[in-house]
Order: C-alpha cells, then sequence, then structure tokens
C-alpha cells in the first residue's frame, strides 16, 4: 500500500554549518518503492520545491546567515532506494552540481 504522499510545498530541515561554510537543506522520504513511478513523481516535485526555494531568493531571505554559504540538499530515505531511484537521484546530483549545489542522500531515516 502506498503511503502518505511527501508535501511538495514543504522544506523538511534546514540548518547551518558556520565551520563548513554550508546551509543543509534535508528532504526526508518514509515512502516506501511499492509505487515508484509515483514516488519518483513526488521525488522530483519535492526537489524542484527546494531548488526554487533557492533560487528565488526566498533562503536567503528567511535565512541572511546562509547567503554566502554553499547550499548543500540531503535526502534522507526511509528504504532503500530502487536501482531506477538511485539512477534518477545521481542525475539529480549531475543537475545541482551544475547549479552549485552540492547534493547526497542516505536511506538511515
Amino acid at each position: 500500500m502506498f503511503e502518505v504522499e511527501l508535501n511538495p510545498n514543504q522544506i523538511d530541515l534546514i540548518g547551518t554549518d558556520q565551520k563548513k561554510g554550508v546551509v543543509v537543506l534535508t528532504l526526508t522520504d518514509h515512502l516506501n518503492w511499492e509505487d515508484e513511478v509515483a514516488h519518483l513523481k513526488q521525488l522530483q516535485e519535492k526537489l524542484n520545491t527546494y531548488i526554487g526555494y533557492v533560487e528565488s531568493g526566498d533562503l536567503a531571505a528567511d535565512y541572511p546567515e546562509s547567503k554566502d554559504l554553499k547550499v548543500h540538499f540531503e535526502v534522507v530515505f526511509k528504504h532503500q532506494p530502487t536501482a531506477r531511484a538511485k539512477d534518477f537521484l545521481n542525475k539529480a546530483k549531475d543537475f545541482l552540481k551544475d547549479i552549485n549545489i552540492i547534493f547526497n542522500y542516505s536511506s538511515s531515516l
């Protein structure tokens, strides 16, 4: 059974590490991979929200201390991503690198 969806309009967690010079935006993903296509669509929508939040200047406006920091997106999965999901995540990492956003994921929720 497919679990409650990811909220595409919400940034889950934001934190700064002044010593490392980064602001970390964390996306928590509790969904299983039973409906892989729907899950990937929701994940893409959520990542687009994060990108929009940064590119619009809203991150800097809401967290002025983040203005000169590198941006880092971290996705934390409850369930290990599938091979197809990992392929998507690696493509997302390449895209985000091109717009100066560091991207990582783990499955240790």
